[in-house]
């Protein structure tokens, strides 16, 4: 079976950046910012994005690059002992399914934004229309995903995200330049580029390393595939270094939207923080307090409204794809069926877990991204980058990176030395932040 490539490395960084830049960055960033000092979280985010984020990624993509081929196969190929390639297939297994099931709650999360863009262009024309249940909105913004992902790597995945990342970009622009012209805008930006280090505490330094691991999409197979996809290539090192780039930029405008946005509604009497001075809640955020300063506004705030759903909403399904993919692939290449048939078989077993998280939203939706996101996802990145680092050691791992320069033969010893001093330390500090000890 041939196996698909982009079309060119700038293919990839779009595909890949979007998949990075979801709504971790243009609503989780900017909510742990928020709460956690503002220009020191935003410093440290950077520091944690440069010594864990980057080395992360780059080992996830180069397991995918090595191999082209799915998780699974990618990281069983790293060895040639029987035992160590059940193991290393295990984690490649737990990898897809993980990132189905945080496909599952996402699409949950889609449709609270997809309905968001209906109830504001409802009010924008003064219309009246019943509400849609959560659901059936679900399922709508999973099918959208997967008109994506049936169309291919190449008409599909690459040539949507060259569209979507550069019109993501340019509404955060417009939207940054309005926000910045409200009155109290101006307290939000001194917050934001104010560090207090005093501030400096073991929580603040786990969330900033939370928000750059979960920020970059690492560990959960759906960079190892995009890495597939590129074809074999010695410069990985500069071109994940602009995926990260641009994934942290993105943050980093977001941050510059949404603290000058709240300072805003502080100064129109809008109640953002409870008595100890946090968010009175990450969703409120979005769907409660950035609402109200724009229904303020008029017809302007209505319009400015639609565009942040808006831009949500591309974010959403820029990751959405990259976290339907692999599953696809990967079934794809074990079975030998055609991508139509896979893509119906995830989809089917994401709709079946959508259908019993909003059946039982109290029980299930918390649970599922507990155990996605704070569980699996930080640990299956820890074992990935380690056993690249592991294995790096043979002569055919070393000859496919560094090729016959000795400076990059130099950038992947010290790339190896740094993930096995720096990568154990930060994970255990993530660790203790989640709570596993």
């Amino acid at each position: 079976m041939a196996h698909a490539h982009f079309t060119s490395k700038l293919g990839f960084i779009a595909a890949a950046a979007g998949s990075a830049v979801g709504l971790g960055n243009i609503w989780g960033f900017p909510t742990e910012a928020a709460n956690n000092g503002g220009g020191t979280f935003l410093l440290i985010y950077f520091a944690m994005v440069v010594l864990v984020g980057y080395p992360m990624l780059l080992a996830e993509v180069t397991i995918g690059n090595l191999a082209q081929a799915n998780p699974i196969d990618a990281l069983s190929r790293l060895t040639q002992k029987a035992k160590s390639r059940i193991v290393l297939a295990g984690i490649g297994w737990a990898g897809t399914l993980t990132i189905l099931l945080i496909l599952s709650f996402y699409s949950v999360v889609g449709a609270w934004i997809m309905n968001a863009v209906i109830q504001q262009v409802n009010s924008l024309l003064n219309i009246a229309m019943p509400s849609i249940p959560l659901w059936l909105s679900a399922y709508g913004f999973l099918a959208l995903t997967a008109c994506v992902i049936v169309l291919g790597v190449k008409n599909g995945i690459e040539r949507l995200s060259k569209i979507l990342m550069p019109t993501l970009l340019l509404l955060l622009i417009i939207m940054i330049i309005w926000v910045l012209t409200l009155d109290g805008a101006s307290k939000g930006i001194s917050w934001y580029f104010t560090s207090d280090f005093s501030q400096l505490s073991p929580e603040l330094l786990g969330r900033a390393l939370g928000q750059a691991f979960f920020s970059l999409s690492i560990g959960v197979t759906g960079m190892m595939t995009y890495g597939a996809y590129l074809k074999r290539s010695r410069g990985l090192p500069k071109t994940v270094a602009s995926v990260t780039l641009l994934d942290t930029s993105v943050a980093f405008l977001a941050g510059l939207l949404i603290l000058p946005a709240l300072s805003a509604a502080q100064a129109q009497g809008i109640t953002v923080f409870n008595g100890a001075g946090q968010l009175i809640g990450s969703d409120k955020l979005v769907f409660d307090i950035l609402p109200a300063l724009f229904a303020n506004l008029g017809v302007t705030g209505l319009l400015i409204s639609i565009l942040f759903f808006v831009l949500l909403l591309i974010a959403a399904i820029t990751s959405s794809i990259s976290m339907m993919e692999p599953p696809v692939n990967t079934l794809q290449e074990k079975t030998g069926l055609n991508r139509k048939a896979c893509l119906i078989a995830v989809t089917a077993v994401a709709a079946l877990v959508i259908g019993f998280t909003t059946q039982n939203m109290a029980q299930m939706f918390g649970t599922l991204i507990t155990f996605t996101t704070n569980y699996m996802q930080p640990l299956l990145g820890v074992l990935i980058t380690l056993v690249l680092a592991w294995y790096i050691r043979q002569h055919h791992i070393l000859k496919a990176l560094m090729g016959e320069g000795y400076q990059r033969k130099r950038f992947w010893k010290v790339w190896r030395i740094h993930v096995f001093v720096i990568i154990p330390l930060v994970s255990l500090g993530l660790a203790y932040n989640l709570g596993w000890f």
